[in-house]
């Protein structure tokens, strides 16, 4: 009994749904219909506007004189004329004149040389006898010393290297400016 009123219920919404989308379709078709209660409003009418029409221009009627049938010949008849013959037309053909272009080749070319990076290997040594906490932390104090002086040694090796590479720059620079004709300082 419970779910026959929800399907009734249901029924109906559909019916509603449907009636509501059958009036928004006649209403969209035909906005002049009488169930809209909002028509828009009619449009004045089309005022006709008198424009100048022109008249068409004809030529003049021809007089044809009338023979009777026959046209008699007047006067004495022509002969045809002859065409002329195309004659020769004298012309000089334009002649090739080689010039000379004078080409820059650039005679310095530079040279670069690459020199070899000097790469250094540390190994930190470290001291295993220890026996007793005191020596353990004895240890562990040198094995934080050698790791520091490792880091030490690495950061120079990369300062070194950063200043090799800045010093070939300002070299294959001056090679550059030399090979163009300028002084290098």
């Amino acid at each position: 009994m419970k779910g026959a009123i929800w399907n009734i219920l249901t029924i109906a919404t559909l019916l509603a749904l449907t009636g509501l989308c059958l009036l928004f379709l006649t209403l969209f078709i035909n906005p002049y219909s009488a169930i809209n209660p909002f028509p828009p409003p009619t449009l004045p009418p089309t005022v006709a506007i008198p424009t100048s029409t022109p008249t068409l221009k004809s030529l003049p009627a021809t007089w044809t004189p009338d023979t009777g049938g026959s046209i008699a010949p007047q006067g004495t008849p022509r002969r045809p004329t002859q065409t002329l013959r195309p004659t020769a037309t004298g012309f000089v053909l334009p002649s090739f004149t080689p010039t000379a272009t004078n080409t820059a080749t650039p005679t310095n070319t530079a040279t670069i040389t690459l020199t070899p990076t000097v790469t250094r290997t540390y190994t930190a040594t470290i001291d295993q006898v220890a026996t007793n906490t005191y020596n353990t932390a004895v240890a562990g104090q040198k094995t934080l010393e050698a790791l520091n002086s490792l880091q030490t040694q690495q950061a120079a090796a990369q300062t070194a290297d950063a200043l090799t590479a800045i010093a070939q720059q300002a070299t294959d620079s001056c090679i550059a400016t030399q090979s163009a004709g300028g002084t290098c300082p």
